[in-house]
């Protein structure tokens, strides 16, 4: 499985595929789609018109998906004197699997094929693309001048990650610090050597690679709130989580 995150678009169809998994029997992996039904789900969750969702955007995105990996489906392409033709498999494979059914029924007179994938899903799958691709958790970077430490707030609840990883007696720290408390949170390394504070004071070094090294948590466990660049730095004080993210900060 190609572990990426989901674009806003593709976690809004995948939770309509899992919706439809989770409706099919226990022990049924090999379940029809029915995209008709997914955009039922769409549009009444407000997904379809916040992300421009209709029925040939759910082909492209199912169809995407499928390629990159996450789980295996097919489709008919042609239906010639009762004989599927699928994208991937041959009939003996939808026939093996999906016998139960009568598949007859899942093709129009019309040839509308796109009406239908038949998917391969399980329960083990669902949780790992949900635990790692799909980021659903609005959190929000924060700074706690008492304690002088960096923390991530989850904003859907009350839990805050603090980050002590982070020292504030070295450079790194103040570096972040700079530049969360800078105008529109950027700073540069030109503006910091000339700023007179000599704990953000850093040379020539790279910012991205000197100043943060490999393993920092400022690259790793923080990545989605801040943008390194060799000469300058970004923060991001908003961003979307996934669950593995969020067990990584509670170690951070």
């Amino acid at each position: 499985m190609t572990l990426r995150f989901f674009v806003p678009g593709e976690d809004a169809v995948f939770e309509q595929i899992s919706k439809q998994r989770e409706e099919s029997g226990p022990n049924e992996d090999y379940f029809i789609y029915f995209l008709s039904d997914g955009q039922k789900g769409l549009q009444s969750n407000g997904n379809a018109i916040k992300y421009g969702i209709g029925g040939s955007e759910q082909v492209e995105i199912i169809r995407k998906l499928v390629e990159d990996g996450f789980f295996d489906a097919d489709w008919v392409v042609s239906y010639d004197q009762g004989k599927f033709n699928l994208k991937y498999h041959n009939e003996e494979w939808l026939q093996k699997n999906y016998s139960a059914m009568d598949l007859s029924n899942f093709v129009f007179e019309d040839c509308n094929y796109r009406d239908y994938f038949f998917i391969n899903l399980d329960f083990n799958r669902i949780r790992a693309i949900n635990d790692n691709c799909r980021a659903i958790y609005p959190c929000e970077l924060c700074y706690d001048e008492e304690q002088y430490s960096f923390y991530v707030k989850r904003k859907d609840n009350d839990e805050s990650y603090y980050i002590s990883k982070l020292k504030k007696d070295m450079v790194p720290f103040q570096v972040l610090l700079h530049a969360y408390k800078s105008k529109h949170m950027h700073a540069t390394r030109e503006g910091m050597n000339k700023s007179g504070d000599r704990r953000v004071y850093i040379g020539k070094a790279s910012i991205a690679t000197q100043v943060f090294a490999e393993k920092s948590v400022v690259r790793n466990e923080l990545s989605m709130f801040v943008t390194l660049r060799s000469e300058d730095i970004d923060i991001n004080k908003e961003a979307n989580l996934t669950l593995n993210q969020l067990k990584a900060l509670e170690k951070a």
